[in-house]
């Protein structure tokens, strides 16, 4: 019974192109915000695959040290001090990321 389940699951992800949609949507969010590096001193390193993106803060792009605290400070803001906020950033579909990625956001988040 759990084996079809799984083979159902895996017939969706190909039939659906799930791994192409989120390796397309995931390039177009790192783009984003490396378009937006040069506007915002904080934005140090952004990597990924798909919609596995790590944006690195940094204390200035010269430097390139790392700034903990504005990390933090930017998870809380965005996404609130509840420990299942991970969670709801994982949740997140690739609308609601790739509008994240916006520079009036960036600009709220560096105040």
């Amino acid at each position: 019974m759990l084996g079809c389940a799984g083979l159902a699951v895996l017939k969706v992800i190909e039939e659906e192109r799930l791994q192409h949609h989120a390796l397309k949507t995931g390039e177009y969010l790192m783009q984003r915000l490396r378009d937006l590096q040069p506007d915002f001193d904080f934005l140090g390193d952004v990597r990924g695959l798909g919609l596995m993106v790590g944006i690195e803060c940094v204390t200035d792009s010269a430097s390139k040290r790392h700034a903990p605290v504005m990390a933090a400070w930017i998870r809380v803001r965005r996404l609130g001090p509840s420990p299942t906020a991970a969670a709801r950033w994982r949740s997140c579909q690739p609308a609601q990321l790739a509008a994240l990625c916006t520079s009036s956001t960036l600009v709220s988040c560096s105040r």
